[in-house]
């Protein structure tokens, strides 16, 4: 999962032309997180995950590996008991 992430977020923050830099101060991190993140060290924790998918406007399926579906079609899952 985390080769898969790391790959996935460089490539979008490079088709955005960001730094690691400007992703750093957009999501308010540090830039060695980011750069940890692209070469599969670590994984950012849910919250961060999610900014990043609605930044991007990917699944975080899409991110984490469990989907190759780019698009994010704005559904959202029905909870239990809905």
């Amino acid at each position: 999962m985390e080769k898969i992430f790391a790959e996935r977020i460089k490539n979008l923050r490079q088709e955005k032309e960001l730094s690691q830099n400007d992703m750093a101060v957009i999501l308010k991190t540090y830039q060695q997180n980011i750069a940890q993140w692209e070469v599969g060290k670590v994984l950012p924790n849910t919250k961060t995950l999610y900014q990043l998918a609605k930044f991007f406007d990917v699944s975080m399926d899409y991110l984490v590996g469990l989907s190759d579906d780019i698009c994010n079609s704005g559904k959202t899952a029905k909870r239990a008991g809905d």
